[in-house]
């Protein structure tokens, strides 16, 4: 018996959907030694990740162009076939929807609009807006993870359902509490990978969380600053958690959560790194 799986999982898959530029990590387990792994024509390529003649053989399909291809796994007795349709989203396409005018896709996904940290790859240079191999500086302490840098931004809109990255709850041992925004990774054991895959039910129009301006039954209490004394004083104000699915994370309470450079407009007061209840609030505001 020989099947074909994604990398980390031991179901066997039969058919895949992905697109143009991504590269598929995937295994070929059988219980005698694997002899050939291949594709049925030019719309991808296999590279084999180790010898072959082990009975669980990594490899890497990368994805050529649109169209159907077969991945034909043998051990010389039984073989196992995956049917990749790519479908015809490529980098041209992704760059002209976030309005970044790279083509490679690694550059694509962590090209950073503003601010960012200068990296290095193919002999080209730009910043990034994730903390990756190919920075110049690696930023301490957890280098190379595909963490977002600092005040980075990417091309690509973070507050996205879908979207090669997602936001990480991070901390809830400690009183400083905050989500994090880092790159996906398909590989087991690594941090992050770059995947267009990752576009798949992606929304550039996405709303960020936002501070809504209607009462809430459960007022705060705030103690403000005139110019001479502290005054303490009752303020209504929701935060919507806008499209992003923050809510996945309340089906486990937690201490609380800050609200980072949120700005209430309304009364002209700015406010960093103030906890909130966790079950009331939960969003990051940049």
């Amino acid at each position: 018996m020989i099947y074909i799986a994604k990398i980390g999982l031991t179901d066997p898959i039969t058919t895949l959907l992905d697109v143009v530029g991504q590269t598929v990590h995937l295994h070929a387990v059988s219980t005698i030694p694997v002899q050939s792994i291949v594709a049925s024509n030019a719309k991808a390529t296999v590279n084999i990740l180790e010898t072959l003649g082990d009975t669980d053989i990594e490899f890497d399909v990368v994805l050529n162009e649109y169209g159907n291809v077969n991945i034909v796994a043998s051990d010389g007795t039984d073989t196992a076939t995956l049917t990749l349709t790519i479908s015809g989203v490529d980098t041209s396409w992704i760059g002209n929807l976030i309005g970044c005018g790279e083509h490679d896709f690694g550059w694509l996904i962590s090209r950073a609009r503003v601010y960012g940290e200068e990296a290095t790859a193919h002999g080209y240079t730009q910043n990034v807006a994730f903390n990756i191999a190919e920075v110049v500086n690696p930023v301490p302490p957890d280098i190379e993870d595909g963490e977002i840098l600092g005040s980075a931004e990417p091309y690509g809109n973070i507050f996205s359902n879908e979207s090669p990255g997602f936001w990480q709850a991070t901390n809830f041992d400690t009183a400083q509490n905050y989500f994090k925004f880092r790159l996906k990774s398909l590989i087991v054991g690594r941090d992050y990978d770059f995947n267009l895959g990752g576009f798949k039910g992606y929304n550039h129009s996405a709303i960020k969380p936002y501070v809504a301006d209607r009462a809430l039954a459960n007022p705060f209490l705030w103690v403000v600053y005139n110019g001479t004394q502290n005054e303490a004083t009752t303020w209504y104000f929701a935060i919507s958690l806008g499209d992003y699915h923050f809510d996945d994370f309340l089906s486990t309470p937690k201490i609380g959560l800050i609200l980072y450079k949120g700005m209430i407009n309304l009364c002209n007061i700015d406010i960093r790194n103030v906890v909130f209840p966790f079950h009331e609030f939960n969003s990051m505001l940049e």
